[in-house]
């Protein structure tokens, strides 16, 4: 410390005092020049492309910039469709990722006919009906070769808490997940936190 002869001099070192001390994670920071630097050799032409997450809808195409690590919210009023819109956009992005689609609400097998209607274009009312047409089962068989190669799972996960769907997420290697829907995600317990009667 007594080297240095500025304050800025002292703040990183100041910095690093402080993660020792309180054995917190590394502070990341940068400063302006840094950030100057580091926008200029991400604007190189021969730098690569940065690779953004498709959803499959030609309404979003060049209009978001999703990358691995965000984190996007899809709202609306209850019996929307967001469910359906979910799927199809996991369906697509399960070409190129592997996708985890977490249901807290809808049982496995209304996903499955949700996800069948959608992608092989059947009729609902025949599906849930069992009323398949000769049509209908050579457009699935047409389409089972593409479906069985697309990393695609769906977990119910009815209760089931942050914690759990991390690790249910490291354990298969999902590069993304679906959380339909997050409010019906269960609260950890903190245990160590006191109790009011």
């Amino acid at each position: 410390l007594l080297e240095q002869h500025s304050m800025d001099g002292c703040r990183p070192i100041a910095a690093q005092m402080e993660q020792l001390l309180t054995d917190g994670t590394g502070v990341v920071s940068w400063n302006m020049r840094e950030m100057a630097d580091d926008f200029c050799a991400a604007q190189d032409p021969d730098a690569p492309k940065p690779k953004y997450i498709d959803y499959g809808l030609e309404i979003l195409q060049g209009k978001t910039y999703t990358k691995p690590g965000d984190v996007v919210i899809i709202g609306g009023y209850p019996s929307d469709g967001k469910t359906a819109l979910s799927l199809q956009m996991a369906y697509r992005m399960a070409q190129d990722y592997k996708v985890g689609f977490f249901s807290l609400e809808t049982d496995k097998e209304k996903i499955r006919d949700r996800l069948m209607a959608n992608v092989v274009q059947i009729d609902f009312d025949r599906i849930k009906n069992r009323a398949l047409t000769e049509d209908d089962w050579k457009a699935f068989a047409e389409k089972s070769a593409d479906m069985a190669s697309r990393g695609f799972t769906v977990v119910e996960a009815s209760g089931m808490t942050a914690t759990a769907i991390q690790g249910i997420t490291l354990a298969y290697g999902f590069d993304v997940i679906f959380l339909d829907y997050v409010q019906l995600v269960t609260p950890e317990i903190d245990h160590r936190a006191p109790r009011s009667e």
